[in-house]
């Protein structure tokens, strides 16, 4: 199967855990050699830095391979034939990730995988429109296209950034068969689109709870995360009045629906930043915040209050006082909240039968007990009381 294999991945997630464990001197140095020892096979971890370089070198080398063989068969290649040659691109880059990059090289998450795998990503992408160059005239025939080219790798390799092009790219099929539909459709899309995020955001609550993959969690949390910023931006005034003058709606709203999207557009940051609070969601919180400066750019966009110039001192001044006040409030936990590093110790890895297998699974079998008859009350079969 196409993928990374799961041991290993599951091995890499919990070797960062337990070193995180052993930096806070939640377990020994004895107990972390045994655990380490215990998370094999597993990929190797490697820093942000590394990560970029390889990534970067690995796109060098790829480009310089790829233009090393179109010198070499410069004299053969016409433009009939070069949907076949950017296939035969993607997949030799597919077999090059698969057996070499992930299989003998134990990569995941190094930089080197993902640049062989966005490269070949980019060879199908051309084969595609080499081939069916006439339907990429149709939004929506592209919104599809890339919603498929891009969900398929990302539910197989489990990317990050695979997953929000796929998420994005599913909220632009939406748009677009609404807005080919015509009519009434055309007026609701805000609210389609508001519905569509609704129903990602509490889908992927539920599976972050009961995902027991490391990789397949982070992956829900980038489509929470993309579900909560596009509720909003589906219902911010200005986003929703000036995609309808691009497509010719400038006056289609009703004055009650315009007055609904600028109560949205204050009551939605509040919300998020409420709510982000009582159950202790950092997603909601944070986007609540730049919401609420986004919905302040709103209100100046279409009401100039004061110069640009003052509004930016103002505002960075009671944002930075904001801040302040913050920050002292939750040195300490306040009502459950805090502004400390977190640091809890159940990370949703589910690891539990790792510690206890290594804790109490390691028994001497030379030291068996052996009964003593019945002595005092005992249950042996000598009879002694």
């Amino acid at each position: 199967m196409l993928g990374y294999d799961k041991q290993r991945r599951d091995n890499y997630f919990h070797f960062l855990e337990v070193k995180r464990w052993g930096k806070l001197k939640w377990i020994d140095d004895e107990a972390l050699d045994k655990l380490i020892t215990a998370l094999s096979p597993r990929y190797e971890p490697t820093n942000l830095f590394v990560s970029i370089g390889l990534f970067i070198l690995t796109c060098i080398i790829i480009s310089a391979g790829v233009g090393f063989a179109s010198l070499i068969f410069i004299e053969v290649i016409d433009s009939n034939s070069g949907w076949f040659l950017s296939l035969v691109g993607a997949l030799i880059l597919l077999f090059v990730l698969q057996k070499f990059v992930i299989n003998e090289k134990h990569q995941f998450g190094s930089g080197a995988d993902e640049a062989t795998l966005y490269s070949c990503l980019g060879f199908f992408h051309l084969t595609f429109i080499l081939l069916f160059e006439n339907l990429f005239d149709s939004a929506l025939f592209i919104s599809i296209f890339y919603f498929i080219l891009l969900g398929v790798p990302a539910f197989i390799y489990k990317d990050r950034l695979l997953t929000a092009g796929a998420h994005l790219a599913l909220f632009a099929v939406v748009f677009f068969l609404a807005y080919n539909i015509g009519g009434i459709m055309t007026l609701l899309i805000p609210f389609l689109l508001m519905g569509l995020s609704f129903f990602g955001f509490t889908f992927s609550e539920k599976r972050i709870v009961s995902s027991t993959d490391q990789a397949t969690e982070q992956c829900w949390e980038v489509i929470n995360w993309i579900s909560i910023a596009m509720f909003y931006l589906s219902g911010n005034y200005l986003v929703v009045m000036e995609l309808s003058k691009e497509l010719g709606l400038a006056d289609a709203f009703p004055f009650f629906v315009k007055i609904l999207f600028m109560i949205l557009t204050a009551a939605i940051p509040i919300a998020y930043i409420y709510f982000g609070l009582i159950i202790r969601n950092l997603a909601l919180l944070n986007i609540g915040l730049i919401a609420v400066a986004l919905s302040v750019m709103t209100v100046r966009y279409y009401h100039e209050v004061m110069p640009i110039e003052y509004a930016l001192i103002l505002g960075g001044a009671i944002i930075l006082g904001i801040v302040w006040l913050a920050l002292r409030f939750w040195k300490e936990d306040k009502l459950g909240v805090t502004a400390k590093a977190d640091e809890d110790l159940d990370s949703g890895l589910k690891i539990e039968s790792l510690v206890l297998d290594q804790t109490f699974g390691k028994i001497d079998s030379t030291n068996t007990f052996s009964g003593e008859g019945g002595k005092f009350g005992g249950g042996g079969a000598s009879g002694n009381f």
